[in-house]
């Protein structure tokens, strides 16, 4: 395998248990009530916070930092409200504690935005529009 592709099986699959998982953090406890608001299941914004950053991990620097909001297409991250936008983060930070993402936590407790260091290998992509 070539050095500046991602390879997924170094990380944990998105599965069942990782979304049931999610549910009984403190996270997913506080996400709930925020999406439902919305109509939005902690399952599916999880899922979609997944699909949306593995769209930009062909195109982020080893070593770099980004917030979530940079790890979002701005499209779909402006059409968001605040609980969905917030929620997404609280997603990220749970996928990358899991290992689903080659991605760290370098944030402080209560340190807003949270910032992610991309741990993975660099590529030569442009970002999605």
């Amino acid at each position: 395998m070539s050095n500046n592709v991602f390879d997924r099986t170094q990380y944990r699959a998105l599965d069942s248990k990782c979304f049931k998982d999610f549910d009984e953090t403190a996270g997913g406890k506080r996400a709930a009530p925020l999406l439902a608001r919305y109509g939005i299941s902690t399952r599916t914004h999880l899922l979609h916070v997944y699909r949306e950053v593995m769209l930009w991990i062909p195109a982020l620097l080893p070593g770099e930092c980004y917030t979530t909001e940079s790890l979002m297409h701005p499209d779909k991250w402006l059409a968001w409200g605040k609980a969905p936008r917030r929620t997404a983060g609280m997603c990220l930070s749970y996928l990358v504690q899991q290992h689903c993402l080659p991605l760290e936590l370098i944030s402080k407790k209560k340190q807003y935005p949270l910032l992610f260091r991309y741990c993975g290998p660099a590529a030569d992509i442009t970002p999605p529009k």
